[in-house]
């Protein structure tokens, strides 16, 4: 699947490999290309082990690298995952 600038509705998932069920935090910290800015993004639960964000308007902005990684609390713990990337293609 590739994703486009200005998407919406691309769902980013990303796994942890530890159990979440008991999460009550979920994040998903993302670093835009370019300017390096960077934004949260709510998370939702995928599976036990996995996080999703669909992204909505304005969040898929600049065309090139993107960094992501998952972040999950616990009422026992705190984790952040490892750093993922994904390319975003400019449109026409």
């Amino acid at each position: 699947m590739s994703i486009y600038k200005n998407d919406v509705g691309d769902q980013i998932v990303l796994e942890l490999g530890i159990n979440i069920d008991e999460a009550t935090v979920m994040q998903i910290r993302c670093v835009k290309p370019g300017s390096g800015s960077s934004t949260i993004w709510a998370a939702g639960k995928k599976t036990s082990t996995s996080i999703s964000y669909v992204t909505k308007g304005g969040d898929i902005s600049a065309a090139g690298g993107y960094k992501v990684q998952a972040y999950v609390e616990t009422p026992d713990w705190k984790k952040s995952g490892s750093i993922a990337r994904f390319i975003v293609i400019d449109t026409l």
